[in-house]
């Protein structure tokens, strides 16, 4: 990827706009994105090593357009699932990932 600062400038050009729309109001939107903020900070430091396990398990070439396409979505839900059931571990949860 030769320009990310690109890509993150329009992701967030994306969702200021998008607010406006009625179904960014909805009430179960609205639960499901406080429910994946809640996550936020553990994806942020398990996103590496999941980037890791997987390009090295399923010997996954970095540079084709599937990973590039797919393989965002793909870290990041694996993270949230790793996330997520991390937090229900009584210490880890509440210390490692707030």
């Amino acid at each position: 990827m030769r320009f990310p600062i690109l890509l993150a400038a329009a992701i967030f050009v994306f969702i200021k706009y998008a607010c406006d729309y009625p179904i960014f109001r909805n009430e179960k939107f609205i639960r499901l994105i406080k429910w994946l903020s809640g996550a936020s900070f553990g994806i942020y430091l398990i996103h590496v090593l999941v980037i890791d396990r997987i390009t090295s398990w399923f010997s996954v070439d970095t540079l084709s357009g599937w990973w590039r396409l797919f393989g965002a979505f793909a870290v990041y839900f694996v993270a949230l699932l790793l996330v997520k059931v991390l937090q229900k571990i009584p210490y880890v949860g509440k210390y490692l990932f707030p």
